[in-house]
């Protein structure tokens, strides 16, 4: 009954696709005013530049986080003015992550979302120091801020450090993985750390906008990692469809079975929503957010 319940709440409706829309269009605009101006900052430094610009701007993304972000700080009461920046920093983190993933001495992928990756369009000293100077603009992003006051803007900073920190630690069990066939939990803690600790913290960053119940970063953080982890399970779904049969990295279908990581999946989207269920129906976006991630089709 809860599981049937959650579905019909969360149900896709237009109105939610004309928001995401809406939001995206502003996010990617405020996005490419932030790093064109790197190419009159930094003259002397063209290509390095031009790998930030084509690895945030040109290959794009889906842009979870910065929703998510939106997403929390309206179901806290928070608005888009107070959220882009907050938005900004987690993107510029999850990019500048990418980059160094794709990397030959990490997952070794020459394409990103259909085009060259950075290291092969760039070269890898470039797509190194792109992702270094993105790291560091996220957290410029959230210091030159001023729509908070010191102490708020403290705990954001702390929130995206920790989340920065943990999805390393998780980088560092996706490289082990690659050696050795993870068992099923060390695989849920990798995705624990790799993927949902930033997805998590872009939560923890909307709520931080504003916090009219007291109980909802714990809450949030308890949703952000199930749905984190349903999230990167669903990516393995989608990549099966394209790695070839020599292909052994650990991932969670292939060490626990197609039949069983689609439960998993589902239970933690509903666990999820679970988590969340006190809010009211602002944070119906977030609600559908959720959904869309774990039952998205790319």
């Amino acid at each position: 009954m809860k599981s049937q319940t959650l579905r019909n709440k969360n149900q896709t409706t237009p109105p939610f696709d004309a928001k995401k829309a809406s939001l995206l269009r502003s996010f990617e605009k405020a996005l490419e005013r932030k790093l064109t101006a790197l190419r009159r900052s930094y003259p002397h430094s063209p290509e390095m530049v031009e790998a930030v610009i084509y690895s945030t701007l040109v290959t794009g993304g889906k842009r979870i986080r910065p929703l998510l972000a939106y997403a929390a700080a309206e179901a806290v009461g928070g608005t888009t003015s107070d959220t882009e920046d907050l938005a900004l920093a987690i993107e510029l983190i999850h990019c500048y992550s990418l980059i160094h993933d794709d990397l030959p001495f990490m997952d070794d992928d020459d394409m990103r979302r259909n085009m060259p990756s950075c290291h092969k369009k760039f070269g890898e000293a470039n797509a190194i120091l792109a992702g270094d100077m993105l790291h560091v603009l996220a957290f410029e992003q959230l210091i030159q801020q001023t729509n908070y006051a010191t102490a708020i803007k403290h705990q954001m900073v702390q929130v995206l450090i920790r989340a920065a920190l943990d999805m390393v630690s998780g980088q560092a069990l996706d490289v082990v993985g690659e050696k050795r066939q993870l068992s099923k939990q060390e695989i849920e803690t990798m995705y624990e750390l790799k993927t949902a600790a930033l997805i998590t913290a872009a939560m923890q960053l909307g709520a931080l906008t504003r916090q009219e119940q007291p109980n909802i970063m714990p809450q949030l953080t308890k949703a952000g990692k199930k749905v984190g982890i349903a999230f990167q399970i669903q990516d393995d779904f989608l990549d099966l469809a394209i790695e070839n049969a020599e292909h052994t990295k650990s991932t969670y279908p292939r060490v626990a079975g197609l039949t069983a990581a689609k439960e998993r999946k589902q239970r933690l989207l509903e666990d999820a929503l679970h988590d969340i269920a006190m809010l009211d129906e602002r944070a119906a976006f977030l609600r559908h957010l959720f959904t869309l991630m774990v039952e998205r089709s790319i």
